[in-house]
Parts: structure tokens; sequence; C-alpha cells
């Protein structure tokens, strides 16, 4: 089924599906951004179509007479609430909780649009100090202001107590006025609800009581969860330069700020055919904005443009919301009206096409002829004539035979009195996809007993495993008491081992190697290849005890009916000969003997590459704030994990005298800093010695001015830093940092910048951490894209054109203690990006720990602790955390390496596939070659997209042997046999 909505001027555009007859309803989409919440899908849609040509019907948001407005007053909890409705919505207010609206529900679904989970008000009372989660969780709406370049938010207005007058109280019109003052301002906000129809106005308007001018900006800010739940499919849409632009919901915390080239933004959830449009005027929008929650909801915002209020001046923001029923999504704007296609194949190769039109203004006739396509192919035209109402939504369809499928509709829209539009917009399937469903690669566990008496249970887990404390491992299987390990040369492998006393506690327990021998030719794996480490816990708020820190070389204490953990890592040399090594690992405690572990390790012929195939920058946040921290500190440590630092910082400190253009044309002195000896050495050891494919010499320029002197300088300084990078030979692999996640209503300064960077040296490498956009093609050469935010399509389009593009900073769901972050190297390898930034390996969870040993928090931003564990509580977290020695690994590091070895081991896949096709090849060389070209999409097989992926580190494990495996038989057809 196909649904179109049309916007015709330049305000909002919103899909209505019809239901239960072939009418849709519309009504006017102009609204608020909102955020969203998940919820189960309905067990049906609401449109079926069944004649060829229906004839357009038009429903208005007006409604009879009958559909009064009321006010009403009660209770939640302990607090006071208003509630005005009328027979459509229903809007809830909270004035002793910051004025927050709580509710606009659709009547006619019982949906809440905003999310405002009030339930954990319950123990609280007015006066009270309400904890910010609590807040947080009530998202609905609330005031945020920018006074003196200051947000309010979190913080002053959010518990504040509002009085509360009704300004209009008749059956045609209800109004309410919100007021609360707090510093130098005075917040009244007044909404407005009037008989039939869903609009709720609000104007929100701020007084300066200082004694001075104040700058402001006002924002525009809900939290939404449209058709009562957030959805992955649900889909956030707002008018850009390129038509509409289209973002679907990920819970992924990434904030996004846009441009907007009308005053509107729509939120629609295709599941429940709900869509909630906010709407302004555009000449007193700065920008919009929405931000993604990581569980149930989303923001929608409007941010005013910034006024110089003067002392006892106001500045005003209107805004207004709107919900209309039995619309899935907006596809397109045209003029002021918005539209979408909806298309549903029937039986008997019968297509129906339904196209809606929600008018935001005007009134009249719209003529619409367009054309089906499939991809390139054209299929079918059509006409349809739709008559468009005021604030109203129409819409009309049609059935045809047609013996292909469609996916897009191009179409041209004619309206009296107004210029032609012509509008291309994808088909919209009512049905959305399914999660992808994910099958185990491998019935594979490689959790196993190894030994288990009456004293001890002792039993093995992979990397990527997890050990709990207080678990208790059942295992039906027979102890086996060996363990097997296949690597290549200059590769890391690692086990865990759980020792769980039954008796007593057991003290000082140490893992003893031998070396290994090779059991044809009698080549040894030295013991010294083996190390140990203690596995010590760090504590979740939700999960408990969790093993994360690895203390190298400390003997474990194990105590009774609790899983002490040691953790195993093998580095096979990387001129170590192939073969089956064997030989045995001992544990060992004062006076308690552990019977000898058997080990078995199979060497392959081939080897992991020294240098990385894909890039990486893990950001050491201490080197921003405290003074004399060296980046090159943990060069050595990040090598070890195939890891590479994000920048350096402060390296250019040598000041060369040059001359500088003023803003009067005249030359006069100035200096620009170049490096030195001692820089120069820090990039040959970045470089070289530990084998970093690129560093960031620089980043962010925060500051712009629009004068010639500014210009000139940044030019200048630019100039200078570039050509002693370009004279010292490593240029090419240097690349700049920009911005760190540019506001859209930033760009045009930020292209003025590059503008600069490029006639300084136009081989300056450009990168800036943002979504892939239009509005800055030609001017970033590396795009770090942030997690989820990724189009694949896109990405390779702009990496066809030399572009680099990075994944950016995986979610603490993949990333945090008890995660699977060997996946982010997956992930990279699925999307074939060129690279990796993660900020940070020692970032706190909060600025209130101290240490992330006391941390409760994910630590997705901590992949190494301080050796120290004790912390000065007078000094900031930044200053004792320049003190400490971040040396501590943890089981994530170790399984980022693996992941990353992994993605070493499919680009080896592909160097050999390769090298096999230039080969003269007999039959069965080409079926080979197949098989392991179906191999370099294995990961498909547990990485769905990102948010379908494995929890089942065996996958992983599986998909490198067999790649393992591929590469030795690929190998060997090309190069005969092994020497």
């Amino acid at each position: 089924m196909l649904t179109l909505f049309i916007s015709i001027d330049s305000m909002a555009s919103v899909l209505l599906p019809a239901s239960g007859s072939v009418a849709r309803r519309t009504r006017m989409a102009e609204d608020r951004p909102q955020m969203i919440n998940r919820q189960q899908r309905p067990e049906g849609r609401g449109l079926h179509l069944v004649s060829s040509l229906v004839p357009v019907v038009i429903l208005a948001t007006t409604l009879p007479a009958a559909a009064q407005c009321v006010l009403s007053r009660g209770r939640v909890g302990h607090f006071d609430a208003v509630t005005i409705e009328n027979r459509l919505v229903r809007i809830k207010v909270l004035p002793q909780v910051g004025g927050r609206i709580v509710e606009y529900a659709l009547k006619s679904s019982g949906h809440n649009q905003l999310c405002a989970e009030i339930d954990g008000l319950a123990p609280f009372r007015p006066g009270d100090e309400i904890p910010r989660g609590v807040l947080y969780e009530i998202a609905g709406y609330e005031d945020i202001i920018t006074a003196d370049g200051r947000w309010n938010w979190p913080g002053d207005f959010m518990q504040v107590p509002y009085a509360l007058d009704v300004v209009t109280e008749t059956p045609d019109e209800v109004t309410i006025r919100l007021a609360a003052a707090k510093g130098k301002v005075r917040i009244e906000r007044t909404h407005a609800l009037r008989r039939g129809t869903t609009t709720l106005t609000t104007v929100l308007k701020v007084t300066n009581t200082s004694d001075e001018s104040i700058e402001m900006m006002l924002r525009h800010k809900c939290g939404a969860r449209v058709g009562g739940a957030a959805r992955r499919n649900d889909t956030i849409v707002y008018p850009s330069r390129q038509g509409v632009t289209r973002r679907k919901f990920f819970p992924d915390n990434i904030w996004t700020d846009f441009l907007l080239a009308d005053g509107w933004i729509a939120a629609s959830d295709p599941v429940k055919r709900e869509t909630l449009v906010l709407t302004s005027r555009l000449d007193g929008l700065s920008n919009g904005g929405m931000w993604f929650d990581r569980k149930h909801f989303y923001n929608l915002e409007f941010f005013a443009k910034k006024h110089r209020v003067p002392a006892g001046g106001s500045a005003t923001l209107t805004t207004q919301w709107h919900v209309i029923p039995d619309m899935p999504t907006v596809s397109f704007a045209a003029g002021r009206h918005l539209g979408c296609f909806e298309g549903e194949a029937g039986q008997d190769r019968k297509f129906t096409l339904t196209t809606t039109l929600l008018a935001l203004g005007g009134h009249g006739p719209v003529r619409i002829d367009g054309l089906l396509y499939n991809g390139p192919n054209r299929i079918d035209g059509f006409s349809q004539t739709i008559e468009t109402a005021p604030f109203a939504a129409a819409s009309t369809s049609l059935t045809k035979p047609l013996y292909s499928p469609v996916n897009e509709v191009r179409a041209r829209l004619t309206m009296q009195g107004a210029p032609e539009i012509d509008v291309v917009a994808p088909l919209v399937d009512p049905r959305p996809p399914a999660p992808v469903v994910l099958e185990p690669l491998t019935n594979e566990r490689f959790r196993y007993t190894l030994q288990a008496d009456d004293d001890c249970h002792l039993w093995i887990e992979s990397t990527a495993g997890h050990i709990l404390p207080e678990e208790t491992f059942e295992d039906a299987r027979p102890p086996r008491n060996e363990i097997g390990i296949t690597l290549l040369p200059n590769e890391f492998e690692c086990f865990q081992l759980a020792i769980r006393p039954k008796r007593g506690d057991i003290d000082r327990i140490e893992a003893v190697f031998e070396d290994l021998v090779e059991i044809e030719s009698g080549a040894t794996l030295p013991a010294a290849s083996f190390g140990f480490y203690r596995g010590e816990t760090v504590t979740l708020e939700k999960e408990g005890p969790r093993y994360d820190p690895l203390v190298a070389g400390v003997a474990v204490d194990a105590r009774k009916g609790r899983n002490a953990m040691l953790f195993v890592e093998l580095h096979c040399d990387a001129m170590q000969l192939p073969g089956v090594y064997e030989g045995h690992l001992r544990l060992r405690a004062p006076g308690r003997e552990f019977q000898p572990i058997r080990l078995r390790v199979t060497v392959r012929p081939f080897q992991m590459p020294h240098t990385r195939s894909i890039d990486t920058a893990f950001w050491v946040w201490k080197t921003w704030n405290v003074k004399g921290a060296n980046t090159t500190e943990t060069w050595p440590q990040l090598a070890r994990y195939r890891l590479s630092p994000g920048w350096l910082r402060g390296r250019f400190q040598t000041a060369k005298p040059i001359e500088m253009i003023g803003d009067d044309g005249k030359a006069r002195p100035g200096t620009v800093e170049v490096g030195n000896a001692e820089t120069k050495d820090w990039f040959v050891q970045a470089l070289h010695e530990n084998r970093i494919n690129r560093l960031s010499p620089g980043w962010n320029i925060w500051g712009y001015a629009d004068t010639r002197q500014w210009k000139h300088a940044l030019s200048r300084r630019t100039r200078a830093k570039a050509g002693w990078l370009d004279q010292i030979g490593v240029l090419d692999r240097c690349y700049y940092q920009i911005v760190d996640e540019p506001l859209a209503s930033r760009f045009g300064q930020l292209r003025q910048v590059i503008r600069l960077y490029r006639q300084a040296n136009p081989d300056y490498t450009i990168m800036c951490t943002v979504a892939i956009n239009p509005d800055l093609y030609g001017y970033i050469d590396m795009w770090h894209v942030p997690w989820g935010a990724l189009d694949p399509e896109t990405a390779q389009a702009r990496q066809a054109l030399g572009e680099k593009v990075w994944l950016y900073n995986a979610a603490p769901d993949l990333t945090g203690v008890g995660r699977l972050p060997r996946l982010i190297g997956w992930f990279c390898w699925r999307y074939r990006v060129d690279g990796y930034l993660h900020f940070a390996i020692d970032y706190p969870d909060s600025p209130t720990v101290h240490n992330p040993w006391q941390s409760t928090g994910s630590h997705w931003t901590i992949f190494f602790y301080p050796t120290e564990k004790t912390y000065d509580e007078k000094l900031p977290v930044w200053e004792n955390a320049g003190k400490w020695k971040w040396t501590v690994p943890s089981i994530r590091l170790m399984q980022i390496r693996d992941g990353f070895e992994d993605y070493e081991y499919m680009n080896l896949l592909r160097k050999w596939i390769a090298l096999a096709k230039r080969h003269n090849r007999s039959e069965q060389d080409v079926a080979l070659i197949d098989k392991a070209e179906a191999l370099l999409g294995i990961e498909r097989a547990f990485v769905g997209d990102f948010i379908s992926y494995t929890d089942r580190p065996e996958d992983m494990m599986a998909a490198r042997r067999m790649v393992g495996d591929m590469i030795e038989k690929i190998r060997r057809s090309v190069t005969g046999e092994e020497y």
C-alpha cells in the first residue's frame, strides 16, 4: 500500500493513512519536536482500498460544537495537576514540578505522545528535592533557555514551582498561563487549546529582570514517544535544502542539530500510524535539533535566534503541536503541504496507491501527476486530484495492475495560484521491516570443566565470555583436562580460568608455564610466550560485581564458594615455526598441587601483519586537562592491543617569527608554531616504532572571527604546521580534526575555515566527527560518523570519491563491562569502514567519581585502570587522573584486540582471494575461490545491523576458525608446499 503526503508551501509534511475505510483522516501537522518510546506492534494496519479510484475525502481538524473545551484539576501523587482537553486530545500539566507538560494524549487511541514516567514522583511532595534521574524520566516539556551564553539545563527551572492562572475558560477555548522567576529572568508560558482541533499553541515569553542587557536564546524541547512508545522504526523528518531529511530512531545517545528550510519538524510511528508535528515561524528560528535517548524516548527541538534583550525587555517563541491519527510517516514536503505515498501489492497483481496531503495553510484543488519507479526503471504513471482545506488532510487511492515492484514515486504537484512543484519520494511500505533475526553460527560452547573434585572446581572460559564471581557452573559433560589454541605468528590468544574452592580458601594461586614442543620437528614454543593476570572486579549499579581489570603477574586468592579468575595470555612470536605444540600449564599454591593441564597450541603457517589494515584512534582524556600529561606514555600500551592514540597535544612548541597582515592590510610581525627535533622524534616513535597509521597533530577550531587579520593568521599558522609536517615526510599520515561534533548552525563558518586550510595546503586531511551531510560535501576528507548514524550506501559513495569513513564511539551496550567489544572489529568489517574512533580510554563515568575502581557505571570510556585505587577528594577528577599510571588493562581491551585481529583475518582472506584470481586456475581452484568469497560476508551471520548482533562469543571464534582454515587452503592453491 502507498500513501502520499505533500506540503505545498514551505511549512511541514505529514503522512496520514486511512483507518478501516478508503477515506483518510489527516490533521494539521504543525507540531513540536518530541521523544519516542518502544511498544509492541499492533496486529493490523489501518487502511484497505477496494476500488480502482476512490473519491477524495477531506477531514478537517474541526469537529461539531459538542466537542467542548474543558479544564479540570486533580493530583498526580502529592502534586497538583491541571488538565485541559477537548474531544480529540488531553493535555496535563504539573505546575509544581517545573511547570512540566506530562501528557499530550490522542483520545482516539489513548496514546500519550510524550515521555512522562510520572510514577517516580510517588515518594515526593511539593518542596522536596526530586532526584535528577526521576525528572529525566519525566521528559515531557520543560523550559530551557540560554542567558548570557549559559544553558539553564539541567538545573534552574527543573523543580521550580510555577504559578498557574486561567486566562480563558470557555467551551470554545481554554488558555492557561504558567509563570516562574529565577536569577535574571522571569518565564511566562501560555498554552491554548481550541474546540475541535488537536493543535496546542504555546507562547514562551522570557523577560530580563536584571539591570543589564542579556543575550538570550529560547529553546522549545520535548521528550516524545509518538504512538505511546519509542520504536526503532519511528521516523523523524525535517525540511532541509535537499527536500526532507528522514532519520530513524536509534537509542544511541547522539545529539544532532540541523538547519531548517521551513518551520516544522515531524515524528511518526509507522506501526501505530500516528504523527506528531511541531511548527513555528521560520524567521524566528536559528535551527532545529534532535537527541535520541539510550532507552525510551527522543527530543525534538526548536532553537530561536539569539537576541540581546535589554533590561526589562522580553524574548518570545511561539510554537504549535499537532497530532495526526492514521498517518504512518512524512516522506516529502511541497510548499505548504506535507505528503506521503503508500503502496501495497494485493492479489492478482493488483497494486494500490494511496496519496495523502496534509495542508498547513491555503486550500483548493491539488493535481498530482506522477510516475512509479522501481530503482531506475519506470513502471507506470498515474494522475490524481485532491481537494485540500486549511489545516486538514485529505487522501485518495487508486488500484492498478502492475507486474513489477515499486519503490519510488516521482510526481509534479499543480496548485491554483502557486508554481508547480516536483517531488521525489520513497514508497512507504505499511509493513515496517522486522528486526534482523540471527541464528547461531555454531552450537559450540567454549566454556567447559577442566578439573572437578571434592576440593575444587576448575573451568575455562573464552576471552569474550563472562565469569561471574558468584555463579555456579554445572557442566553435564565429563571434565576435559585439555586446552586447545589455534593462532598465527605475531597473534595474541587468551582465555580465562575460573577457580572455585569447595571446602576452604586457596591463597596465592599462580600459573606456571613450560616450553611447548612441536610434535614432529621438535621446535619449541617458549614458556616466555605466556603470561597471566589476576582478574579483579568492579561493581556495576545493576549487575553487581563483574571481572574486568587485569593485574599482571599477581597471584590469585580463591575464596570458598566463589569464583576467582586467572587470565592467561599467549603471544606467538612472528618467526614461530608452524606446527602443533604440546606441553602443560600448571597451577600452584602454597601447600596445594593442581593436576597439570594439557596444552595443545596449533600455529598456522601464515602471519598476523604488524601493520594494521584499519586505522584507530583511542583518545587519552587526561592529556586535555593535566599539565605535562604525555600521550606518548600510552603509545606502547595501545600498540600492544593494535590501537592508536587520538592526537598529539601541544607538540608544536617552537615559535618561528614571520610577518602577518592586519585588518588594515599592512604587514606586521608575528609568530607561528612549528615542531622541533623532539617533536620529530615523537612522530617517528608514533608512526614507525608503534606502527600507528595516522595521527592527528591538532584539533578543534572553536573560535571564529570574520576579519581579514584572523583569517590571514589562521591560514599562515596552518601553512607553517602543514609545511613542517611535509618537510619531515609525515603530512600524508596526519589529519586535522577541524571541529568536534559541530552544530549545523555553524556549518557556514566551518566551510569558511576549511577553505582557509585548503589555501594553506591542499594536502592537509580534514577530519570531522559528524554524520555524513551533503552540506559539507567537498569539505570533509575523513568522516567520523557517530555509531548507528552510518548509512552504508552514502558511505560507500563518499569512499568511491576518495574520502575516508570511520565509525565513532560504539555505544555502552557494546563496550561496557560485561559486553562484547570484540564485535567492534566485526562492525568495521561489516560496513567496510576505514577506521574506528573511540572517546576515550581513561574518561571517568561521572565528574563525581574520582576513581574508576569505585565507579558503578558501564566503564565504556575506561579501558585502562590506574594502578592506584586511592584519590584525593579535594582535587578535581582530572587532577587525580593525571597523577595515576593508567597501566592496568581490562578484559574489554583484550576483546577489542581480538576483534581487530579478526578484521585482519578477513583482510588477509580478501588479499589471498585477489592473488588466487591472478593465477591460472583449474575448475577446482575456481570452486575454492567461490567458497572463499562467500566467507567474506560471514559477519552478517552475527552482525545484522547496529541493533541486531550476537551475544555469543563462540560465533566470532567459529568465524575466525573458518576463515583461517580457508586462508590455508587458498594459500596452498597459490603457493604450493609450505617451506
